[in-house]
């Protein structure tokens, strides 16, 4: 190598170390200068050193290489479930070593670190984390594993995650328009839950008994596969007349997946009333003995549903022993549309002489 260097000027000269043995290198350079007694002399000292490092991956342990990609594979589970892999990567050298991953984005995996510094003598631990919070299909995801100055490796994941296999009779249960009474009379539906996956399932709800809402489930309930089912009772007793509207979820695998169940109904008020008012007290008059009286007391409903009722004396001896009798019988259930009313017949006929009474009749 020659040059001229003009007057009053610098020349850089560049050199370039390539090591190809793990050794201590200590080297003289001497440049010839013209007219000058003695050469310059450079001297020039470096090592050359290879990166001794191992990788293992996954439990049990593997070893990895740079020949071949290793598959790591997460198996399939449940959405919001959190699988991980964990690979190491050892320093058995003398000098600290860099490594950094390579791989396309993807929400539901995580690297941790992704880059990072091996000091000589240890080692670091790298977690693979695969959460999906969907439904979701992992097929021969890649990623490198690159140590600077060093090998890469190539690495491949699978896995798919998916929603517990449950069935629910129904997600939406409408009691429609139930009446609100002085003593509250429940109304009763019945949530079932039955277990179609290949995996026992846990169902479990944080629903607090509220006064007009009951949703009782026990805790720590198992399904087991093959159609194994609960029935939940759902007890709606409106208090107040309302809309009401509750949301109760229920949570399968300890949290990991929920379902929204909807409970709606409406408290109304009942009027079932006399169509004529004065007509509360019915007066039957004096009967001779061996005839017969009657009086119609027609009943309107002026609800906003359907009423199914009952007519039946409130002390049933009492009424049939004065002669009297009411059709139709107590056993008999009456039903009546909104607006329609029905005729309610009291009969009297005497059989023998009878001090003056009163009766009392329920709907």
């Amino acid at each position: 190598m020659s040059g001229l260097v003009p007057a009053y000027s610098d020349l850089p000269v560049e050199i370039q170390f390539n090591p190809k043995f793990e050794l201590t290198y200590n080297y003289n350079l001497q440049c010839n200068i013209k007219r000058k007694a003695r050469p310059l002399t450079l001297n020039i000292k470096g090592e050359g050193y290879q990166i001794h490092h191992s990788v293992m991956a996954d439990e049990p342990q593997i070893k990895v290489t740079s020949a071949d990609p290793c598959k790591l594979h997460f198996g399939e589970f449940f959405i919001n479930e959190v699988k991980t892999k964990q690979v190491e990567l050892t320093n058995e050298g003398d000098f600290n070593f860099d490594f950094q991953w390579k791989r396309v984005a993807n929400k539901y995996i995580t690297i941790s670190p992704e880059t990072g510094t091996v000091q000589k003598g240890s080692t670091v631990t790298i977690t693979i984390e695969y959460a999906p919070t969907v439904e979701n299909v992992l097929k021969n995801y890649k990623a490198t594993l690159s140590v600077l100055s060093g090998p890469k490796y190539d690495f491949s994941f699978s896995g798919s995650a998916r929603k517990p296999g449950v069935r629910l009779n129904q997600h939406v249960f409408d009691f429609g328009q139930c009446f609100v009474m002085s003593q509250p009379v429940p109304n009763k539906k019945t949530l079932t839950i039955t277990n179609i996956d290949n995996q026992a399932i846990s169902v479990e709800s944080n629903y607090e008994k509220k006064v007009y809402l009951d949703f009782p489930v026990v805790p720590g309930q198992v399904l087991m596969p093959g159609e194994e089912k609960i029935e939940i009772p759902i007890t709606f007793t409106p208090r107040e007349q309302k809309e009401y509207n509750e949301i109760i979820k229920l949570n399968f695998n300890n949290g990991l997946y929920f379902i929204d169940v909807q409970v709606k109904g409406q408290g109304i008020p009942l009027h079932l009333d006399l169509k004529d008012p004065d007509q509360v007290e019915t007066n039957l008059g004096v009967v001779s003995v061996g005839q017969e009286v009657s009086k119609v007391v027609p009943v309107v409903n002026r609800s906003l549903k359907t009423v199914k009722f009952f007519v039946v004396p409130k002390d049933k001896k009492a009424f049939a022993a004065t002669s009297v009798s009411a059709h139709p019988e107590p056993t008999q259930e009456i039903m009546l549309k909104p607006k329609e009313s029905f005729p309610i017949e009291i009969r009297f006929r005497p059989k023998t002489r009878l001090p003056p009474f009163e009766h009392d009749v329920m709907l």
